[in-house]
């Protein structure tokens, strides 16, 4: 089987739910050859400029939903659809046939057929067979009106106990720092589908470097909703309406994948000014429902339609802080994380800035980028050494996110923070970049995986 069947294959069998051991057993190859098959389709499939990675966003019952039916899979998108079969069949006509589609209600976009070898078991040995994978893409003739549901919390059911943290008398922690995400997305007008502006790749770094470690504190830097269809800050295009709800399940779920990983750690999200957009938008346009709470709610609840409402925050024991600028997280005499106020164009002269006006070590997100430096000051005890580092993105950075051009100069990364907790409060910054889903950690290379069949079936949205 050549590297391009493989691929197909592979991704086929994904699909089906089947993990990288089975299909290893199945093909008959290693499980590092498919983890490099999944890894090459999962690049193809985030490729801006790649179709097939217009993910769909919308909850079943209006649009994103899947069926099966004679061995075809259907994704009926609302006014866009796919329909594929792997098996013998070769042609258009006969897809068609198979999967029943009405012709009358939809028209062919366009159409690919991809053809393998495979060995499977006979009575006298071996025999190999063709495979033929048919997959076309379809629109209705007569567009649907999308009825979009309302903006509403979101319930995050864990199915990992939390549990209190045991640090005793432990002196030296350590800290995943996840900075700005900006999830939300972007509307393809033609097909009413949705493209993520946030790195899914990325994500699953996140997510896997979270599983790998034993961690004290997981901060979330802020940012990690984009908010773009509340701010008034530029013309709002219709591109983006409709766009909040799917942003909300996507980030409660990753928040949730943390909060399993890490059940004991403490996790703690410092609010940006992309979540402030959202209070903001509510006290200028809607101040009749700003802070409004359930009448037998006490006074620290927060507002109804405040982030940590929407996204279940309390469910998850996730401690949302002030609202920006004033969030900070201090971990310990010597270091703040703050979202940050300070941006500069050049690379390393925004953490230059925050070190002119350095009280402390300080950990920041806001500027999207890997930056990092340090300063020695001299004072009635001696040296004192502060440094100032910033852990890069989570957002896509090929374009897509809503900024003032298209080419900006952002990084991919998290961070590892180790802390002293007693004098003299050291701490060691250890930033992780992360290119095209693959970061290198500690000697290990850890590559992006397809999380959405897992966010589908738990969420329940056809994303």
């Amino acid at each position: 089987m050549d590297l391009q069947r493989r691929r197909a294959e592979v991704g086929r069998l994904l699909r089906e739910g089947l993990d990288k051991t089975a299909i290893a057993r199945r093909l008959g190859v290693t499980r590092s050859a498919v983890r490099r098959a999944a890894a090459a389709c999962q690049r193809a499939a985030f490729d801006t400029h790649n179709p097939d990675g217009m993910e769909m966003c919308r909850p079943a019952g209006y649009g994103g939903v899947t069926y099966t039916a004679s061995g075809c899979t259907f994704v009926d998108e609302g006014n866009a659809a796919t329909v594929e079969r792997v098996s013998t069949v070769k042609t258009l006509d006969a897809l068609i046939a198979a999967a029943e589609v009405d012709l009358d209600v939809w028209k062919v976009e366009r159409w690919v057929a991809n053809k393998w070898d495979q060995a499977q078991a006979g009575d006298d040995g071996p025999v190999v067979i063709e495979l033929w994978q048919v997959k076309a893409w379809l629109v209705r003739k007569v567009a649907v009106v999308t009825d979009y549901p309302p903006v509403q919390p979101v319930h995050v059911a864990l199915t990992t106990a939390i549990r209190k943290p045991r640090h005793g008398g432990k002196i030296w922690r350590t800290a995943l720092v996840v900075p700005d995400s900006q999830n939300g997305y972007v509307r393809d007008m033609a097909r009413s589908a949705l493209i993520p502006i946030h790195d899914r790749m990325a994500w699953s770094v996140v997510l896997q470097l979270a599983e790998m470690m034993e961690l004290d504190d997981i901060i979330l830097m802020g940012d990690m909703l984009d908010c773009t269809e509340w701010t008034d800050k530029f013309v709002r295009s219709p591109e983006f309406y409709y766009t909040t709800q799917p942003a909300l399940v996507e980030l409660a779920w990753l928040l949730g994948q943390l909060r399993m990983s890490q059940p004991a750690a403490r996790m703690v999200y410092i609010p940006g000014n992309h979540e402030k957009r959202l209070s903001e938008a509510i006290a200028v346009h809607l101040p009749q429902a700003y802070g409004l709470r359930p009448a037998n709610a006490p006074p620290s609840t927060p507002g109804a339609l405040s982030v940590p409402s929407l996204l279940g925050l309390r469910d998850m024991d996730i401690e949302y802080l002030s609202e920006y600028p004033r969030g900070e997280l201090w971990l310990n005499n010597n270091v703040v994380c703050t979202h940050g106020e300070i941006a500069r164009a050049a690379s390393g002269a925004t953490v230059g800035a925050v070190l002119r006006e350095a009280r402390a070590s300080e950990v920041v997100g806001h500027i999207h980028r890997n930056e990092q430096a340090s300063v020695t000051r001299f004072g009635q005890g001696g040296p004192l050494c502060y440094t100032a580092v910033a852990f890069g993105t989570l957002a896509r950075i090929d374009g897509v996110v809503p900024a003032s051009k298209a080419r900006i100069n952002w990084q991919q990364g998290c961070g590892i923070v180790y802390y002293e907790t007693d004098t003299p409060y050291y701490f060691q910054p250890v930033g992780v970049p992360i290119n095209a889903g693959r970061a290198l950690f500690y000697g290990d290379v850890v590559e992006a995986e397809d999380y959405v069949p897992r966010l589908r079936k738990d969420t329940r949205w056809a994303f």
